[in-house]
């Protein structure tokens, strides 16, 4: 029993951070956000009428031209982030990275190859921890990435299964394992909207309880760190 105890304590923490870190990203969701409480309407009292006056003549006047006055535009919403290539579906693999499930766009990844535990791994100096070495992957020089550690995400990560290869081969995410695709509509994924932070994330999945990574915009994020 003492030997499980550590396992059990790291799965409770992993489900509670994946609690937590959807229940923030739905929070940014219209669809999600708590509707405003209900107005209240509250009735002035009734006075008695008073006995009526007598209204005198009105004054005439002569007409003049009331000025034209502009109407105010409509404010339009944030534009959802939803791309031009799910407009008819698109099709998921929802992998693991240490305690969390995550789904990426497959029309997006270059490749995906296993991690070979016996590969040849270059570690350069002084690199952030989200550096994972650079490797050789079918001739191209490719540089491993922990996305935990990139993303900032509280989750413990396991051996290295697969690796997510991005940006034309440049990148290969460090995942622990994946399940099956799925094919999904547009409008089963809740997109997020484009005045939001958490600019590698497209939206969320409900049904399957995970988010959607932007991987161009995870690309993007590294190769700033690559030009600096």
């Amino acid at each position: 029993m003492s030997d499980q105890a550590p396992q059990v304590e790291q799965l409770v923490q992993a489900g509670q951070a994946l609690e937590n870190l959807l229940d923030t990203l739905l929070s940014e969701v219209p669809e999600y956000q708590d509707p405003p409480p209900p107005k209240v309407r509250v009735e002035a009292p009734v006075s008695p009428s008073p006995a009526p006056q007598p209204v005198a003549a009105p004054q005439l006047k002569e007409p003049r031209a009331l000025p034209i006055q502009q109407a105010t535009p409509a404010v339009e919403p944030a534009e959802a982030l939803r791309p031009a290539w799910a407009e008819d579906g698109l099709k998921v693999l929802i992998v693991h990275v240490g305690g969390l499930r995550m789904a990426v766009p497959l029309i997006r990844l270059s490749s995906i190859s296993p991690a070979g535990a016996d590969e040849d791994v270059l570690h350069l100096p002084a690199q952030p921890a989200w550096h994972g070495g650079v490797v050789s992957i079918r001739g191209q020089q490719t540089v491993r990435v922990d996305p935990a550690a990139l993303l900032g995400l509280n989750t413990q990560r396991a051996d290295t299964a697969y690796l997510l290869l991005i940006d034309e081969g440049r990148f290969a995410l460090e995942v622990d394992g994946m399940e099956e695709p799925l094919s999904l509509t547009p409008d089963e994924v809740r997109w997020r909207r484009r005045d939001k932070g958490r600019e590698w994330v497209m939206g969320v999945l409900p049904e399957q309880a995970c988010m959607l990574l932007d991987l161009d915009a995870i690309a993007v994020r590294l190769q700033r760190h690559v030009h600096k």
